[in-house]
């Protein structure tokens, strides 16, 4: 499952879409879906607290889709997790490579 900060539009759900398709053709026979932090569709609490699929195991997979620290959505993510009937384990949100520093030997050009 996908976290996608803020609200649904048709723009969010494209790349959203796109996102999740890319993620289940790289794991296979799993499915992946997105919900939304705010607003009235599509929302992540709605798709946390649903029931657990038949046999699959009972927890499930949670990735924020962060580029950097927003505390806001973390904890609108903690929020619909501990709201959750199933156990939800949530990876780290990604994060940029951290920028080199001048003077750096491993980023000195040759």
């Amino acid at each position: 499952m996908l976290a996608v900060p803020g609200s649904a539009s048709p723009a969010s759900d494209q790349i959203a879409a796109e996102i999740a398709s890319s993620a289940s053709n790289s794991c296979r026979g799993a499915t992946v879906a997105f919900g939304y932090t705010d607003g009235t569709e599509n929302r992540l609490s709605d798709l946390l607290a649903g029931p657990a699929q038949p046999g699959r195991p009972p927890q499930r997979w949670l990735c924020p889709l962060l580029t950097c620290a927003y505390p806001e959505v973390d904890q609108a993510i903690a929020a619909a997790v501990a709201a959750a009937d199933v156990p939800i384990l949530v990876g780290r949100a990604s994060r940029p490579p951290p920028v080199p520093r001048r003077g750096d030997a491993r980023t000195a050009i040759r």
